[in-house]
């Protein structure tokens, strides 16, 4: 009996190659969410957030602010969430393992966050991930008891520790498929550092969250006029709004203006409005061939009179689901997924 339980036990492990506990893990208990692109990276000396004199993106300050935070401390643990009524997990995603990628990443972008990691020794953000099949965390959550349970206003968040904790993780991943939705450069620059085995991740259902399209801005490089005269020239149609699937919307000094993005049949990204928002608006249309030349965002953005915004259609999730099946890498930034975990919320050791 003793060694069919080691076998089971060894055979479970096997199978599940992409989770595992956080070694180090800290539940910030602090009542206030901070936005999720406030800080990736942070370090923790003496059980408190301690950003160097070298972050310079955070003033004295907040720095000294954030070191009043109180944080719980959890050795190999995993978490439940509840956010915005939605249920997640929140474990150590291996490095190693299949995940299916839909984002073209900035090489210098992923440069810029392999050095970060030199000089930070946590993990202050998750990666979003999303299982190909359906995990009712719920009902996981009912059947094991869990070590600790903190509520906030927007959330509720449970603690599992040790063999509870193994166990939820055997639960979630066995024989799952997994796709990165949010962190392609972290995950990416994560691989590129010596020892590291995981990252930091939030794991939740693709059929639970939203996707959202992300707006673009740039300053213009010619004359709004020229633009919206090659897009006529160039046999671009234009239309009535509202703003659907196959339609760009054009925001410039107050005024829309929309096209319907032209045919591409005889390539394989099967007409996708990011794809060709790039293509053929941006870089033909605008003469912007830099995408980092662009600001991003998923909310509304304000213009001056030398700036024009982008605006598509979301994405759906079976659209997200086939590119990342077919492993054809779109843009960055063509997906927005809501919800997002807080900043500093789950912080992490770097193991």
């Amino acid at each position: 009996m003793k060694m069919m339980n080691s076998f089971k036990a060894y055979w479970i492990l096997w199978l599940r190659e992409m989770l595992n506990t956080i070694h180090n893990a800290y539940l910030n208990q602090k009542k206030e969410f901070y936005n999720p692109d406030f800080a990736n990276l942070t370090s923790i000396v003496d059980g408190t957030i301690n950003y160097p004199k070298r972050t310079t993106f955070l003033d004295e300050e907040t720095k000294n602010r954030l070191k009043q935070d109180i944080l719980n401390h959890y050795e190999n643990a995993c978490f439940i969430i509840e956010y915005n009524g939605i249920y997640s997990l929140i474990a150590n995603f291996d490095l190693k393992g299949n995940i299916k990628k839909h984002e073209f990443v900035i090489p210098d972008v992923v440069q810029g966050m392999v050095l970060n990691y030199q000089h930070y020794n946590a993990e202050a953000a998750p990666i979003s991930v999303l299982t190909g099949s359906r995990v009712d965390f719920e009902s996981i959550l009912n059947s094991i008891d869990y070590d600790n349970s903190v509520h906030y206003d927007q959330a509720k968040v449970y603690v599992f520790k040790d063999d509870k904790a193994e166990s939820i993780l055997d639960k979630v991943d066995m024989n799952q498929e997994y796709y990165l939705a949010d962190g392609h450069h972290r995950y990416l620059a994560s691989q590129h550092i010596i020892n590291k085995q995981g990252c930091l991740a939030m794991i939740s259902n693709l059929d639970d969250v939203r996707i959202d399209a992300i707006n673009r801005k740039m300053q213009l490089v010619e004359s709004f006029q020229d633009s919206i005269d090659y897009l006529d020239q160039e046999g671009f149609v234009r239309v009535q709004g509202p703003l659907r699937k196959g339609l760009v919307e054009i925001q410039h000094q107050g005024k829309s203006y929309f096209y319907e993005f032209q045919n591409m049949e005889n390539d394989i990204f099967g007409n996708h409005d990011i794809y060709r928002l790039h293509t053929q608006i941006i870089s033909q249309g605008f003469k912007q061939y830099d995408s980092m030349s662009l600001t991003y965002s998923s909310s509304e953005m304000t213009l001056n009179d030398n700036e024009v915004a982008f605006k598509t259609w979301p994405m759906s999730k079976e659209e997200f689901q086939m590119y990342a099946d077919k492993d054809i890498i779109l843009p960055p930034k063509s997906t927005s997924f809501e919800p997002k975990c807080p900043s500093l919320f789950v912080i992490a050791l770097i193991q």
